[in-house]
Protein backbone atom coordinates (compact mmCIF):
# COMPACT_ATOMS: atom_id res chain seq x y z
CA UNK A 1 0.00 0.00 0.00
CA UNK A 2 1.62 3.26 -1.01
CA UNK A 3 1.82 6.20 1.60
CA UNK A 4 -0.37 8.56 -0.19
CA UNK A 5 -3.32 5.71 -0.01
CA UNK A 6 -2.57 5.18 3.62
CA UNK A 7 -2.78 8.60 4.63
CA UNK A 8 -6.09 9.16 2.60
CA UNK A 9 -7.50 5.78 4.10
CA UNK A 10 -6.32 7.33 7.51
CA UNK A 11 -8.30 10.95 6.98
CA UNK A 12 -11.46 8.64 6.35
CA UNK A 13 -11.01 7.05 9.11
CA UNK A 14 -10.37 9.99 11.42
CA UNK A 15 -13.15 11.78 9.91
CA UNK A 16 -15.86 8.67 10.48
CA UNK A 17 -14.58 8.82 14.10
CA UNK A 18 -15.40 12.77 14.34
CA UNK A 19 -18.53 11.56 13.16
CA UNK A 20 -19.27 8.87 15.47
CA UNK A 21 -18.02 11.53 18.31
CA UNK A 22 -20.52 14.25 17.14
CA UNK A 23 -23.22 11.54 16.92
CA UNK A 24 -22.58 10.19 20.77
CA UNK A 25 -22.58 13.58 21.68
CA UNK A 26 -25.71 14.41 20.39
CA UNK A 27 -27.09 10.79 21.62
CA UNK A 28 -25.41 12.12 24.96
CA UNK A 29 -27.86 15.64 25.18
CA UNK A 30 -30.72 13.95 23.92
CA UNK A 31 -30.14 11.25 26.77
CA UNK A 32 -30.10 14.41 29.39
CA UNK A 33 -33.28 15.63 28.32
CA UNK A 34 -34.79 12.35 28.22
CA UNK A 35 -34.37 12.05 31.53
CA UNK A 36 -35.42 15.33 32.47
CA UNK A 37 -38.99 15.00 30.96
CA UNK A 38 -39.11 11.25 32.83
CA UNK A 39 -38.19 13.05 36.32
CA UNK A 40 -40.68 15.97 35.53
CA UNK A 41 -43.65 13.74 34.69
CA UNK A 42 -42.43 11.19 37.89
CA UNK A 43 -42.40 14.05 40.52
CA UNK A 44 -45.80 15.70 38.45
CA UNK A 45 -47.12 12.09 39.11
CA UNK A 46 -45.68 11.89 42.92
CA UNK A 47 -47.47 15.42 43.64
CA UNK A 48 -50.45 14.44 41.99
CA UNK A 49 -50.87 10.93 43.94
CA UNK A 50 -49.76 13.32 47.68
CA UNK A 51 -52.47 15.25 46.25
CA UNK A 52 -55.16 12.57 46.38
CA UNK A 53 -54.06 10.89 49.85
CA UNK A 54 -54.72 14.14 51.44
CA UNK A 55 -58.48 14.32 50.19
CA UNK A 56 -59.39 11.05 51.35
Amino acid sequence: MTDQRMKALFKVEKNNLNDLQNLLGRARKQAKALESTLDEINNFQIRKENKKSEFK
